[in-house]
């Protein structure tokens, strides 16, 4: 049975927190959009998770990768990350942005 849950106005809202789900329960989620023209179809549903699966405030914070790692990590002891930061400087029009548009399209 699906229900809903919260509403939101602004659009850069990420993170919401449930209170009160009930522990051994797995919970799934959808996400849809209303706007003047009406509801758009809804997302797929989440994967399932249960309230013992949460995560720490931080992790949930840096987003849905983070989350998921962190569950795997949970689940199987360990989970490896290779990430770096990466700074590109140089001349306007230079193909900087291509450049990071080819790297995220790799993942």
């Amino acid at each position: 049975m699906w229900e809903p849950v919260m509403s939101v106005r602004k659009k850069d809202t990420e993170l919401y927190t449930l209170e009160d789900l009930e522990a051994d329960t797995e919970y799934q989620f959808h996400v849809y959009a209303v706007n003047l023209r009406g509801c758009s179809d809804p997302s797929d549903p989440s994967d399932g998770i249960t309230p013992e699966d949460e995560a720490p405030l931080e992790i949930r914070l840096r987003g849905a990768d983070a989350l998921a790692a962190y569950l795997e990590a949970s689940k199987e002891g360990k989970k490896e990350i290779r990430s770096i930061r990466l700074m590109l400087v140089g001349q306007e029009r230079v193909g900087k942005t291509s450049l990071v548009k080819a790297f995220m399209r790799d993942k």
